[in-house]
């Protein structure tokens, strides 16, 4: 009788779905395919789906090599001036050729980063490789304030 009941619950709650749209107060970013990947670097590229009611402080792009258990990452942040809907920048260094790549875009709130989805990249190297040792800061791909 009380595994009936938990059913008839849930069902009930299942039931109860609003067919409204969800409104969210923060930005929904998506990472788009790296474009130009050659022996000097990769273009990553983003988009701003929606850039909701918080102020973004900065955007850009985070990448690290395809090991879950790395969580330091490269980034390159692009300002806080997020004035059209798609983003790209040119990355001339921490590559490695011959290593595949998770790259994601990010816009960080003034107490969140919010990244997009992530794309896989096969590097062909950089111009600047040497550099790519030095991490240039650090994130948590999974930060408990992730959101898409």
């Amino acid at each position: 009788m009380q595994k009936f009941r938990h059913i008839l619950l849930v069902l009930f709650i299942l039931g109860c779905n609003d067919d409204e749209p969800i409104i969210r107060d923060f930005p929904i970013i998506k990472t788009l395919p790296p474009t130009d990947i050659d022996e000097s670097g990769a273009t990553f590229h983003g988009e701003l789906v929606r850039k909701g009611k918080t102020k973004i402080t900065s955007y850009g792009f985070v990448w690290k090599l395809d090991d879950p258990g790395i969580i330091e990452m490269h980034k390159v942040d692009l300002g806080k001036n997020l004035s059209d809907d798609l983003f790209e920048a040119r990355v001339d260094h921490s590559l490695i050729k011959g290593l595949t790549y998770q790259v994601r875009a990010f816009v960080e709130l003034l107490n969140q980063t919010i990244f997009g989805e992530i794309v896989f990249v096969e590097s062909q190297g950089s111009t600047n490789g040497a550099r790519s040792l030095e991490l240039t800061d650090r994130v948590n791909f999974q930060s408990p304030d992730f959101r898409r």
